[in-house]
C-alpha cells in the first residue's frame, strides 16, 4: 500500500514537473515572440514614417507642377494678344471634318515654335459640340504655352500633364503613353466627353469647393476602349473669379508609377499597399504587374486584405500614422500605416503575425 502511494506521489510529482517545465517554456517562448514583436513594431513604425516620407515625393511633385500650370496660365490668358492666340490656335489645332479640331501630328513628334521654344509628346482635342469663341481659343492656347512651358521638366517625375475644360477640351503632355497618344489625336469620335470621367466631378465646385489638388480612386482609363483598364491621378481645378476655368490633371498608371515601389518591402514575408480614406485599394503589387486592370481583380484584392476593416480601425484611432492591429495587440498581423497628405491616402506595410 506504501509503495503503491510512493509510485502515484512521484508520478504526480513527475507530471507536475512536466507541466511546470511545459509552462516556463511556453513563458520563455511567448517572452521571446513578444520581444521580437515589440523590437519589428519599432523598427518598423521608424521605416514607414521614413518611407511614407519619400512615397510623398510624388505627390508633392504633381501638385507643385499643376500650381505652376495655373500660374504660367494666368500669365499667358493676361498677355497673349488676340491676333497671337488666333495665329497658333490655327496653325497647330486643325480644324477636322467632323467638326472638331486636333493637334497636329508635329507637336507629338516634335517641332519648334516661334516665340516658345521646342515642343514634343503633346496631343490637343477640341470640341466640336460647343461654339468656338475668342475667349475659348485664348483658354485653349494658354494651355497649351502652359502645359509645354512646364511639362518637360517633370517628365521624368510625371507620366502626364494635362488640362480638361467644361467644353470637353483636352491639352496633354505624355509623350510615353503606349498609344503615342493617337485617341486623342486621331481616334476620339466627336460625340467624346471627358466631362464624363470621374474625376470632372470630384474636381467641380460643388465636389471641391475649396480648390484643393485631390486624388481620385481607380477609375477606367477613357483612351482604352477595348476591355476594361483602372487607373488612379490626382487634379487641381483651375478658378477665377469663383467660376471654374478647367481641370489640371496628371494620370498615375499602376504599373509604372507603383511597380517598382510595391517590390521594395522591408521584410520578405511582409506585404505592401496602398489605398483611399474609404478603404478602396489603390495599388498593390498583385495588380500591377498588368496595366489592364479589372474591377474584379480588385474587389478580390480589397476582400482578401480586408481593406475596409483596416481604414475603419485607423480611423477610430488618429486617423494618421502609426502601428493599426487587424485584431489584437498579441496574435494578430501588424499593420504599418503612414498617410500620405496630398492624395489622402494610406501607406500600409502588413507583417503576418506568423512570421513574428
Amino acid at each position: 500500500m506504501s509503495t503503491s502511494l510512493q509510485s502515484r506521489l512521484f508520478q504526480f510529482a513527475t507530471l507536475l514537473a512536466i507541466i511546470a517545465v511545459f509552462i516556463t517554456a511556453s513563458i520563455s517562448v511567448l517572452k521571446a515572440y513578444l520581444e521580437e514583436r515589440q523590437t519589428t513594431g519599432t523598427l518598423l513604425t521608424e521605416y514607414i514614417h521614413e518611407r511614407g516620407q519619400r512615397e510623398e515625393q510624388l505627390f508633392l511633385a504633381l501638385e507643385e507642377a499643376q500650381r505652376t500650370a495655373e500660374t504660367q496660365y494666368f500669365e499667358h490668358a493676361e498677355h497673349l494678344s488676340d491676333s497671337r492666340v488666333d495665329e497658333l490656335f490655327d496653325q497647330y489645332f486643325i480644324l477636322k471634318d467632323d467638326g472638331t479640331r486636333r493637334s497636329s501630328d508635329a507637336l507629338f513628334e516634335g517641332t519648334y515654335v516661334e516665340g516658345h521654344g521646342p515642343v514634343h509628346g503633346v496631343a490637343v482635342y477640341v470640341s466640336g459640340r460647343f461654339p468656338m469663341t475668342a475667349e475659348r481659343k485664348r483658354t485653349l492656347v494658354s494651355a497649351f504655352l502652359s502645359v509645354t512651358d512646364l511639362a518637360p521638366a517633370y517628365q521624368d517625375r510625371l507620366e502626364s500633364l494635362w488640362f480638361i475644360t467644361p467644353n470637353s477640351d483636352l491639352v496633354i503632355f505624355a509623350p510615353q503613353r503606349e498609344d503615342g497618344l493617337l485617341f486623342y489625336r486621331k481616334e476620339a469620335g466627336a460625340d467624346f466627353d471627358i466631362t464624363e470621367a470621374g474625376f470632372y466631378e470630384t474636381s467641380s465646385i460643388e465636389g471641391n469647393p475649396t480648390g484643393r489638388t485631390l486624388c481620385t480612386p481607380l477609375s477606367r482609363l477613357m483612351y482604352i476602349e477595348s476591355g476594361e483598364a483602372l487607373t488612379t491621378g490626382c487634379q487641381t481645378p483651375l478658378r477665377q473669379n469663383g467660376e471654374q476655368i478647367g481641370i489640371w490633371g496628371t494620370t498615375l498608371p499602376l504599373g509604372p508609377v507603383f511597380r517598382d515601389s510595391l517590390r521594395d518591402i522591408p521584410l520578405a514575408q511582409s506585404d505592401m499597399f496602398f489605398m483611399s480614406e474609404n478603404g478602396q485599394l489603390i495599388a498593390h503589387r498583385d495588380i500591377t504587374l498588368n496595366n489592364k486592370v479589372t474591377r474584379d481583380q480588385v474587389e478580390t484584392l480589397e476582400a482578401q486584405l480586408d481593406t475596409q476593416r483596416l481604414v475603419s480601425r485607423i480611423q477610430s484611432s488618429d486617423g494618421q500614422s502609426g502601428i493599426v492591429y487587424s485584431g489584437g495587440p498579441v496574435f494578430d498581423d501588424m499593420n504599418f500605416v503612414y498617410r500620405l497628405g496630398v492624395p489622402d491616402w494610406y501607406l500600409v506595410v502588413r507583417v503576418p503575425h506568423s512570421s513574428l
